[in-house]
């Protein structure tokens, strides 16, 4: 199996418009279908013979559902209604972002107004809600309890099939990361934190693992807004961490846009 190149995949995630183009699906964690020809025929990757579809459509694909016509007139869609959840949910959760690990309900706040937060459903598990910043005031991605949209002038959506990892990129510069991982004992999630650029000296004994991490990135280009799971770079200031936070409200970074 070939690998396929990045140009290769981003191409076909906007002909669809970054949603998997099957009428009624939208799923963005989106699989690579080469139907013309199938590549148990010819090995390849060109692009005018294959589809970004998501995997339960991509099975469907590969046993005939569709003809190569109707796959065709597919990758012309390129306006899906974007339909998905993240499937993390966790009693437990440490984010990374900016530098330092939160166990708290916020974050992160920019200009007053809150960036990552979260909630908790009936049965306690915790929802992640997310409100992507833009200075020009552009509308952006937003996450409300797990459910997600993206709005405005998008450049790029990767969501990985697995769904742990969600990078949206939109005209202009702005960007966001959101990557879920597993830490099993506080020894893989302080090598995690090493591997990512934090130092995490000390963990709090009452952290229970296994555990899910979270790590963040944001950038708002005209604000010169920059976050990653390791580190902030504003203007004037730059900041690289390796701290515990734990608070039942805010207790967060807090920015001005």
């Amino acid at each position: 199996m070939s690998h396929i190149p990045p140009r290769i995949r981003h191409q076909l995630r906007a002909e669809v418009g970054f949603g998997c183009p099957v009428d009624g699906c939208g799923c963005p964690f989106l699989e690579y279908h080469h139907f013309d020809p199938p590549r148990r025929v010819r090995d390849h990757n060109d692009p005018a013979g294959m589809i970004a579809l998501c995997a339960r459509c991509h099975d469907q694909a590969d046993g005939g559902a569709w003809t190569v016509d109707q796959l065709r007139a597919m990758k012309r869609s390129r306006d899906p209604r974007l339909r998905e959840r993240f499937r993390w949910l966790r009693r437990d959760m440490v984010t990374a972002v900016g530098g330092t690990l939160f166990q708290v309900k916020t974050p992160l706040e920019i200009g007053g107004k809150p960036v990552v937060w979260f909630n908790r459903d009936r049965e306690g598990q915790l929802l992640l809600n997310f409100e992507m910043p833009a200075s020009s005031g552009e509308p952006r991605a937003v996450l409300v309890n797990n459910d997600w949209l993206v709005r405005g002038e998008l450049m790029d959506l990767f969501a990985s099939p697995l769904g742990r990892k969600l990078v949206v990129k939109f005209a202009g510069g702005d960007s966001l990361s959101i990557e879920f991982s597993e830490a099993l004992s506080a020894a893989s999630l302080a090598k995690r934190c090493r591997a990512r650029g934090m130092s995490v000296s000390t963990l709090p004994s009452a952290l229970q693992f296994p555990i899910t991490l979270c790590e963040i990135s944001l950038t708002v280009a005209e604000a010169g807004i920059s976050v990653s799971p390791s580190a902030i770079s504003v203007p004037g200031f730059s900041f690289i961490g390796g701290l515990f936070q734990h608070a039942d409200g805010f207790g967060g970074i807090g920015l001005s846009l």
